[in-house]
């Protein structure tokens, strides 16, 4: 009869064993369908790779971010996202910190599908097995694109801002034609923060040419060659901006995006007789400036047209006068 009952609670405690472990396993299976569906709608981008660095999981958030669907990404490696802004000595860092079982934090430059330019920060976690061997790395991460741009367009304006200040100065100072241009374009560069910066005068010969007056940055060259005269056929935004009055922005030069030149921006330059040439510069960023930018560069090209015009009617008179010296006297 013992026995009997002893085998009895034997058989319930078995039981109750594996109901507790059906539980257990079914309530796990529910905190992992919970937690799939959490990073699935999570707004941050989250990237799992395996030890070697390929993808094996992107939330929907990263597709978004990135242009790139699931299918693209998976088996891939991060890397496709490179944009060229990190050397590699960025990424020796970031390996021998995940590889030593620590954490990397930083700001990612990456590239879209598209081209676009993709800030995100972003935190790498090693994740180890049940022995403590790494196995996966975990990213996840907060796209800052928006934040980023504007930043950048706050920083142009602020730096168009000092620009025309300072050229404003070396216009009431500017003794001559060429130390104008001269001064005025190495202020764009050096203040401004453009790339290059060139000037040229429209001339009304039969090939409309358009003479380099003044010229700064490494890529002063490649800017120049984008106006070789304004006909009607001459093609690119200084020969726009000559033949319309209107500012006109461009994408970067060809083969040029590597250097770090992504946009043009030709300004004309006006006075009482309509447009007398144009200003180029060129931008390191590839989001179109700010109305904000474009104005101030349409009032220091106003101010350089109006200096250009004064000191040109200053030249004609001194050698007006020259002349009436030279002239022999009557009487």
């Amino acid at each position: 009869m013992q026995a009997a009952v002893s085998q009895g609670w034997l058989q319930q405690v078995k039981l109750s064993g594996a109901a507790l472990r059906d539980a257990e396993r079914s309530g796990l299976e529910q905190h992992m369908c919970e937690l799939a569906a959490i990073v699935e709608q999570c707004a941050d981008l989250v990237c799992v790779t395996d030890r070697d660095g390929l993808i094996e999981y992107v939330n929907p958030a990263f597709e978004r971010a990135t242009g790139y669907a699931r299918e693209e990404l998976l088996c891939a490696t991060p890397s496709l996202l490179k944009s060229g802004a990190h050397d590699e000595l960025f990424f020796a860092a970031l390996w021998r910190t995940l590889l030593a079982g620590q954490v990397f934090s930083a700001r990612f430059e990456n590239r879209r599908k598209d081209g676009e330019r993709l800030f995100v920060d972003k935190t790498i976690t090693p994740i180890r097995d049940a022995r403590g061997v790494i196995t996966h790395f975990v990213s996840t991460g907060r796209d800052v694109t928006a934040q980023v741009r504007a930043d950048e367009r706050l920083e142009r304006a602020q730096r168009a801002l000092a620009m025309v200040g300072e050229c404003h100065r070396a216009v009431l100072e500017a003794a001559d034609l060429a130390a104008l241009f001269a001064h005025a374009c190495c202020v764009m560069v050096e203040l401004g923060g453009y790339r290059a910066a060139w000037v040229g005068l429209a001339e009304h010969d039969a090939a409309k040419t358009v003479r380099a007056e003044g010229c700064s940055g490494l890529e002063a060259v490649e800017l120049a060659a984008l106006c070789g005269g304004w006909g009607d056929d001459a093609p690119g935004p200084l020969a726009t901006a000559i033949r319309t009055g209107c500012t006109t922005v461009s994408g970067g030069l060809r083969g040029q995006e590597a250097r770090g030149m992504r946009g043009v921006i030709a300004v004309p330059l006006s006075g009482a007789e309509g447009v007398l040439g144009a200003l180029a510069l060129a931008c390191s960023e590839s989001e179109s400036p700010s109305e904000e930018e474009i104005g101030l560069l349409e009032e220091l090209a106003g101010q350089i047209g109006f200096a250009f015009e004064a000191l040109r009617g200053r030249g004609l008179r001194r050698r007006a006068l020259a002349l009436l010296e030279a002239a022999p006297r009557v009487g």
